[in-house]
């Protein structure tokens, strides 16, 4: 396998490349696995045991690449509590297996439209249950269906129809028609149809990440700012009308993944206009005044001796370059209550609140210092490391405090319209409704990425929203379990 991805544009190319990545072992490692589950369901289809249920999710998640084995084809579908949903009750799975595995196909296929159609005949099935069946009867003729591989279909060019099961066992047998068609056109194994259409997937979802915003250099209209932030602009209008007032700073609370940052900045970019300056500093426990606003710093001397100068924090000297231009000037603290604030703000306390009428003797360079009048400070504070309420009150005082919450109207304007929206409004709100306090609950950020297929949605779970609540509930390890199965069982049935 060379190391170098070639272009989706190049089909037969990035399919070779795929299938060399996954290697010769991968094929044979499935096939011997479904050959087992067939042995598996011949003896004992419906009449499992719950381990040998187990056993069959097991089966159907194995293959080999790079000399390991993995435990993972349809993952978030049956893995742990995934599967465990699936058998439980043990009976109805039973029954459930027994017609799709032991009764003539076109009568099997009838259970397969009814288990498509809706998802509550046959709970935590999905789409991956009983057409995993199908192609264990018939891999010449039937694909297992899972959302990714739709989707790579669909941007291929060789399906029409969007991702949603909809459509019972009629869409499928055309999904299956498309899949074995680009099976034949690249010469793929039945076992390697659904990793090569979920690289496909993978490579069409990755876009080029945006460009990171230069300079201002040209004006920012507030409309623009409600377009990229997705907030109300009637709330964007009144939060630039009380910073335009005599308090000419704000603090953004709320907890992790609401865009905090991002909002601050894209303010910033409208205050300033075009010969204004937006510069963004982040607090963190080292911070210091010496850092803010001045401090001794170690310079060369003669003869190889080292002396202390004087030097201007960042504040400080951002207040400097603004006193020479008559434009508004944005200065951005974020996570704000991550320093020491009484420490490094020193005179700033006073200074905000009086800005032109009072200026103040620094201790270092014993300079006259005050804060011009075209400076708006914008700080953003994480709620979850510390409540509001405990931030000290003269900071607040001068301060508007703008509460920036998990909104699902800014997440539905980011996703748009369409099926994978629908499951990820879904998911979002599954979250939400189960931690329950919206100081605490991951923000809207979290759904925002590129891949909103199950599978993508799972691995936010894991690897970002489950250690996050974990922490949150350390002292409440029933409320995760239990969330991590709904959460598993939303996600499984998707797939």
């Amino acid at each position: 396998m060379t190391d170098e991805r070639p272009p989706l544009s190049d089909l037969p190319r990035f399919v070779e490349w795929v299938r060399d990545g996954y290697g010769s072992t991968l094929v044979e490692s499935r096939r011997s696995a479904e050959d087992r589950a067939r042995e598996l369901l011949d003896a004992s289809a419906g009449a499992m045991t719950t381990e040998q249920a187990l056993e069959l999710g097991r089966l159907f998640n194995t293959g080999e690449w790079d000399g390991v084995m993995h435990y993972n084809r349809f993952s978030p579908a049956f893995v742990g509590a995934t599967m465990s949903r699936v058998v439980d009750p043990l009976d109805e799975f039973n029954q459930w297996t027994e017609r799709l595995w032991r009764r003539p196909i076109d009568e099997s296929l009838s259970f397969v439209d009814q288990i498509l159609k809706s998802a509550q005949v046959f709970p935590g099935a999905g789409r991956s249950y009983p057409t995993m069946l199908m192609y264990l009867r018939d891999p010449a003729r039937y694909v297992i269906w899972l959302q990714v591989t739709h989707q790579a279909l669909v941007a291929l060019g060789r399906l029409t129809e969007s991702r949603g099961r909809g459509g019972g066992v009629e869409r499928y047998q055309r999904y299956c028609e498309a899949a074995q068609r680009f099976a034949a056109e690249f010469g793929l194994a039945p076992q390697e149809i659904d990793a090569v259409l979920a690289a496909v997937a993978r490579e069409q979802q990755a876009v080029p990440a945006p460009p990171v915003p230069g300079p201002v250099n040209e004006p920012h209209p507030l409309t623009k700012v409600a377009e990229t932030t997705h907030l109300p602009l009637d709330q964007l209008e009144e939060w630039v009308a009380l910073l335009n007032d005599s308090k000419r700073q704000a603090l953004l609370y709320g907890p992790p993944g609401t865009g905090k940052t991002f909002v601050a900045e894209e303010l910033g970019r409208h205050l300033a206009g075009a010969d204004g300056k937006v510069e963004t500093v982040q607090f963190h426990p080292s911070f210091s005044y010496e850092d803010f606003i001045e401090g001794l710093r170690p310079a060369p001397g003669v003869g190889g001796t080292i002396g202390y100068q004087v030097r201007p924090g960042v504040f400080k000297q951002f207040c400097e370059d603004a006193r020479k231009s008559e434009a508004t000037h944005v200065f951005i603290i974020d996570e704000i209550n991550r320093a020491e604030l009484g420490a490094v703000l020193g005179e700033l306390m006073l200074l905000l609140e009086y800005r032109v009428t009072k200026s103040v003797l620094l201790p270092y360079s014993q300079e006259r210092f005050s804060v011009p009048g075209n400076v708006v400070v914008l700080a953003t504070m994480n709620t979850a490391d510390r409540s509001l309420a405990l931030v000290d009150f003269a900071l607040r005082r001068r301060f508007h405090a703008f509460q920036v919450l998990p909104s699902r109207d800014v997440l539905s304007g980011h996703l748009g319209q369409g099926e994978s929206a629908e499951l990820v409004l879904r998911f979002f709100d599954l979250i939400q409704q189960a931690v329950g306090n919206p100081d605490f609950a991951p923000g809207h950020s979290y759904w925002m990425g590129d891949d909103a297929t199950a599978a993508g949605l799972f691995r936010i779970w894991r690897y970002e929203l489950l250690p996050y609540l974990t922490e949150y509930w350390f002292e409440h390890r029933s409320r995760l379990d239990d969330l991590t199965t709904s959460v598993t069982k939303m996600l499984s049935e998707e797939a």
